[in-house]
């Protein structure tokens, strides 16, 4: 398993307090009006004990030269699409138009 993984899990554990299990990877290209605002992989994760949610969605992204990793639970409707652009909306609200 890569350190990206493992991190993703940690922070699963820390953000919802879930065991999460990596179940595959997607690349995500995300443009916005003709502007790539991602180009990134988002890892699938299977979550147990979760009320409502099955499945995770993690990413690691950097901010102020700082790697971070953003954790989302799959709670319908959301799916890892959804999620990654209400996180980039966000971030482009926090920073500006800054990329991603």
């Amino acid at each position: 398993m890569n350190e990206r993984i493992e991190l993703l899990q940690r922070a699963f554990k820390q953000a919802h307090n879930l065991n999460a299990e990596h179940v595959q990877s997607i690349p995500v290209v995300e443009a916005f009006k003709d502007q790539m605002v991602w180009d990134g992989v988002i890892e699938i994760f299977a979550v147990a004990n979760h009320p409502v949610a099955r499945v995770g969605y993690g990413w690691a992204y950097e901010e102020n030269g700082e790697k971070r990793y953003a954790t989302v639970l799959g709670v319908p409707p959301i799916n890892s699409l959804d999620a990654l652009r209400t996180f980039v909306a966000s971030l482009g609200r926090k920073n500006g138009s800054q990329k991603r």
